[in-house]
């Protein structure tokens, strides 16, 4: 695809991969604003080319407009691509792109879709630290359910939900029904199984979270997000050889994308490499405060470097007064110090937060095994309890 002034031309070809043989082209000439009719043309060319019988609806369906807005389009498609970087700076330039977008197509379902992930990302689940979750996640949750009022085949906004209702609600059923839904909607699409993945993981059903992800994977297969994830559900499934193959190829594609190191940090832990734990932190700290700030602290403590362990434990606490923390990671860190029983008033205290108040790492109380010296205290086992997982949980 070729773009001049305000001409496009787009070449498509259709080609038999066992011998390359091209099966089918044509070249497309047009004006910028036609550029919706010519993704239509498209579309029903490939899909006539293939010797598809549509009936009217998947006709429809194929031909289907979310936006009718060339520069709300463009902002959208920006929006994504710096959201899609996961840092700080990524994540501003997205949110200027889609408020732009807003102004100009308010009641596009994909518009309040990419609103309802940046604020996602923002107040929780990418622990950026640049917005607080009681401030943006109700933001999320209402463009998620906006964008599926105004369009509710767009399987991405589902996911969306789907992981709002489980890291912060935990909402189990309504959940994995969403979670369902977007899979069913848009089973092409990389995001619904990468959604879906996390719940599963959340709720012990490890395997299945493995086969979504792989999923992505395969629908989306050059992305270091993605890979960072395959890496987070392997821990989990206490797999830590597939977990530092995906640090590498994470890193291999993004070396200075700092979730990646979260995932090897925790392996670290695991085989009781502190220092090797502390070093991966920092680096992820740097872009991602909020939870591992948090997670180096425990290392700090683990490795017997107190004095550290307690500045964080401190620096937590302020943000705490300030509504950017949660008692989560205060437990986390009296854990690390073997406090253990500072550690449960923590986790007792965190259970009661507000759900937008809560951090998402508490969702993994179930299957994160750092939480292992508590597990036979009846005060755990009556938070976990109180969590209310599905009888499935392993």
């Amino acid at each position: 695809m070729r773009k001049s002034g305000d001409r496009l031309r787009i070449t498509t070809q259709l080609v038999n991969i066992a011998d390359g043989y091209q099966l089918w082209s044509e070249r497309y000439d047009r004006e910028l604003t036609d550029v919706f009719d010519v993704q239509d043309e498209i579309s029903l060319a490939v899909v006539s080319q293939l010797k598809v019988e549509l009936l009217g609806q998947e006709k429809a369906s194929t031909t289907k407009r979310t936006m009718s807005d060339v520069n709300a389009y463009n902002l959208c498609l920006l929006g994504r691509h710096h959201w899609y970087t996961f840092t700080k700076d990524g994540m501003k330039a997205a949110q200027g792109h889609f408020e732009q977008a807003l102004k100009l197509a308010p009641d596009s379902a994909r518009v309040h879709a990419g609103l309802a992930d940046l604020y996602l990302a923002k107040g929780g689940g990418a622990a950026l630290n640049l917005s607080r979750g009681i401030d943006v996640l109700p933001k999320a949750k209402f463009h998620a359910e906006k964008a599926i009022a105004l369009d509710p085949s767009l399987g991405n906004s589902y996911g969306t939900l789907g992981l709002m209702r489980t890291w912060f609600e935990w909402d189990w059923t309504a959940a994995e029904q969403v979670m369902n839904r977007a899979v069913e909607i848009e089973p092409s699409s990389a995001g619904g199984y990468i959604c879906r993945s996390y719940y599963l993981t959340v709720v012990g059903r490890h395997e299945e979270a493995i086969t979504d992800v792989q999923r992505g994977i395969e629908l989306d297969p050059v992305s270091p997000i993605l890979f960072h994830i395959a890496g987070w559900h392997y821990y989990y499934a206490g797999q830590s050889d597939e977990v530092l193959e995906y640090y590498a190829r994470a890193t291999d594609l993004a070396p200075d994308f700092a979730p990646a190191q979260v995932t090897a940090g925790l392996v670290s832990i695991q085989n009781g490499k502190l220092n090797e734990a502390i070093s991966r932190f920092k680096l992820a700290r740097s872009q991602w405060p909020r939870l591992f700030g948090p997670l180096l602290g425990y290392a700090y403590a683990q490795a017997g470097q107190r004095p550290a362990a307690m500045q964080v434990l401190q620096d937590v606490e302020e943000k705490i007064q300030e509504g950017w923390a949660s008692a989560t990671e205060l437990a986390l860190i009296h854990l690390g110090l073997g406090e253990n029983d500072k550690a449960l008033d923590q986790l007792e205290v965190a259970i009661e937060e507000p759900p937008f108040a809560r951090s998402f790492y508490l969702a993994y109380l179930k299957v994160e095994r750092i939480w292992n010296p508590l597990r036979s205290d009846p005060r755990f086992q009556a938070i976990i309890a109180r969590m209310n997982f599905p009888k499935s949980t392993n």
